[in-house]
């Protein structure tokens, strides 16, 4: 979700100004755009992070509580929890630099 509001804001954002803008304000709209685009990508990174840290605390409560079977029937052995959805987050992060970067490049070169 936050991937999809921040493309759609950066599209919102240069939809409104693209014919409207006046140069010297461009500057501004990229920083913000940059700004934004941080933000997005932190809030990705630290939900990814509490989502780790849940699935080591609960890999410790299954290896106290259940047997080395049943973690494997249930799937609750994971290695490097926080790699384990990585791919998945890359992508988000992609979508949003690169609608940040489209945004950008089109208000710089109209």
């Amino acid at each position: 979700m936050i991937a999809g509001y921040a493309v759609a804001a950066v599209i919102a954002l240069y939809g409104l100004t693209r014919d409207k803008i006046k140069p010297n304000l461009v500057e501004i709209l990229i920083w913000f755009v940059v700004a934004g685009s941080i933000v997005g990508c932190y809030l990705i990174l630290r939900i990814q992070l509490g989502i780790a840290s849940q699935r080591r605390a609960l890999r410790r409560v299954a290896r106290a509580h259940l047997s080395a079977e049943q973690i494997k029937t249930f799937g609750l052995s994971y290695r490097l929890p926080f790699l384990r959805d990585l791919d998945f987050v890359l992508c988000l992060i992609a979508a949003i630099a690169g609608s940040a970067g489209v945004a950008i490049y089109l208000w710089l070169h109209p």
